[in-house]
């Protein structure tokens, strides 16, 4: 299963990096694929998918699939391929979603930074929160010492997902608090939507969460 996770994985990734790729280079890309509050209105829907693949330049789409990249090596690791692709499907479509409905004045909008947000929450939570209790997962018994038994409770990869989920929360308070960074405004030429990265890391959450609670429910039901 582990094996299987890490190679899907990867795969996702080259997928959407090569369809980022095609469509922010092809020609008038950006006009034709981005989140435009017009088209949406004239039923081009689609743009609620590509919008988060299209990219402003060059930087913008490379800073962004590095931020993939560097996700899935440090956080994905409790998600099947499935998941991940409801993830990024469910953070994009509900990213539009919320901009639509609560931001009306945002007549545009390109990147997979949002997106990203809600695959680096739904990471982060989903190896906090393993599907299901193992060995590895329950403290040692006995004589083992209390540092032995925090290894076992809480190995690497969890430590690591927590750190993610301290980040994250610091890096949205920041942007809440004072926007987004000068440099990466100047970097691709347009200002952040910053409020993006709050719905995505939102919808991140909620999916992990309705993920991890159904199987408690029918548990709970079949014991009654």
């Amino acid at each position: 299963m582990f094996h299987n996770t890490q190679q899907s994985k990867w795969l996702l990734c080259l997928g959407v990096s090569f369809c980022a790729l095609v469509l922010t280079y092809l020609p008038h890309g950006l006009s034709h694929f981005r989140y435009d509050r017009a088209a949406l209105a004239s039923g081009e829907v689609w743009r609620l998918i590509t919008a988060h693949l299209v990219h402003l330049n060059t930087p913008h789409l490379l800073f962004n699939l590095l931020g993939l990249w560097l996700l899935c090596e440090l956080l994905w690791n409790e998600l099947p391929l499935l998941h991940g692709l409801g993830l990024l499907g469910s953070a994009a479509i509900g990213i539009g979603a919320l901009l639509w409905w609560f931001h009306p004045e945002l007549v545009w909008y390109a990147g997979l930074s949002g997106a990203l947000h809600g695959l680096w929450a739904g990471c982060a939570l989903a190896g906090l929160w393993p599907a299901s209790p193992n060995s590895n997962d329950r403290p040692a018994m006995s004589r083992s010492s209390g540092w032995s038994r925090l290894k076992m409770h809480w190995p690497l990869s969890r430590c690591i997902c927590l750190a993610g989920i301290l980040l994250l929360a610091a890096k949205l308070a920041i942007e809440y608090r004072y926007g987004a960074s000068p440099r990466a405004i100047q970097a691709i030429g347009s200002p952040v939507v910053t409020v993006a990265h709050l719905y995505g890391a939102m919808v991140g959450v909620c999916y992990v969460l309705i993920w991890r609670s159904l199987p408690l429910l029918r548990l709970e039901r079949l014991k009654k």
